[in-house]
């Protein structure tokens, strides 16, 4: 009996509670870091805004004249947009989902200290 419990506890922690943490704390990561990577591309996009050698839009034929005030007009979209996703994102990973992400970050490195002091009394391997 002991081993069908243990064995129960192992698939429940390893599956369940564990991939659903990672999973969690994964999508939490890569949409910070998604938003993280556009915001960096809007400001590239203002810096090359008045220069001859924009590289995303050197390939649209569009009049000298309209040329600058359409791409300021697509980096104000742009903005709008990214800054709409950052509030949506806040409001849906709250407080408790940081809480959540902090001690999920402490739990991996003090049990990586643990696993690997060497000689101390919580040693698994001594």
């Amino acid at each position: 009996m002991y081993q069908i419990t243990y064995l129960f506890h192992a698939i429940v922690n390893l599956y369940v509670v564990t991939l659903t943490v990672i999973g969690f704390d994964t999508l939490f990561m890569g949409i910070c870091f998604g938003l993280t990577c556009q915001y960096i591309l809007l400001g590239r996009m203002f810096l090359e805004l008045g220069n001859q050698q924009a590289p995303l839009l050197k390939q649209q034929h569009v009049p000298q004249c309209c040329y600058y005030r359409s791409t300021l007009i697509m980096c104000i979209k742009h903005m709008q947009l990214l800054s709409r996703t950052t509030g949506d994102v806040e409001k849906v990973f709250n407080l408790a989902a940081v809480l959540q992400l902090g001690s999920s970050v402490t739990a991996i490195c003090v049990s990586g200290f643990i696993a690997t002091r060497v000689g101390g009394i919580y040693s698994q391997v001594d």
